[in-house]
């Protein structure tokens, strides 16, 4: 059995719009919304700290507070996946798209876009890479981890 481990990002802004990326996941499916996310795979870092990276590799910005908000399990009995999702608060800097020239490897990053809880609710769910990308916006309101199988 094989464990890949994922975190992800809702990130927002002080207005408490959040930032969506527009990037391809399968070429058959063209571009569709997706937050920020990567893939936990360098042993000295911890998980926050994965994600940090990622939001400034991905749109430029430096992560302020971080908080665990959403566990998803999903994947194959052979290759389970675990993805970790933070609400980002506090982000600091300009958001800005890599140069597919010079954007890390693997990364298609078309655009990104600030929504509102509503706006995101109200696309249609194949506007999103996967199901996670909505169900990650309803976290519990008192704080406590959830943990879902997708």
């Amino acid at each position: 059995m094989n464990i890949i481990v994922k975190v992800a990002g809702v990130v927002f802004d002080s207005e408490n719009k959040i930032l969506l990326i527009k990037e391809k996941y399968r070429e058959a499916d063209g571009y569709k919304w997706n937050l920020i996310k990567g893939t936990f795979d360098h042993a000295d870092e911890t998980l926050d700290d994965c994600l940090r990276r990622e939001i400034k590799e991905e749109v430029g910005l430096v992560a302020g507070q971080i908080s665990l908000r959403k566990i998803f399990q999903y994947g194959t009995p052979d290759q389970i996946k675990l993805l970790f999702v933070f609400y980002v608060h506090n982000c600091t800097g300009e958001v800005s798209i890599p140069d597919s020239r010079s954007a890390v490897a693997g990364e298609d990053i078309q655009e990104s876009a600030w929504f509102t809880q509503k706006d995101i609710m109200a696309m249609a769910p194949d506007s999103f890479i996967a199901s996670y990308v909505s169900k990650s916006l309803s976290a519990r309101e008192d704080g406590q981890v959830d943990i879902e199988r997708l």
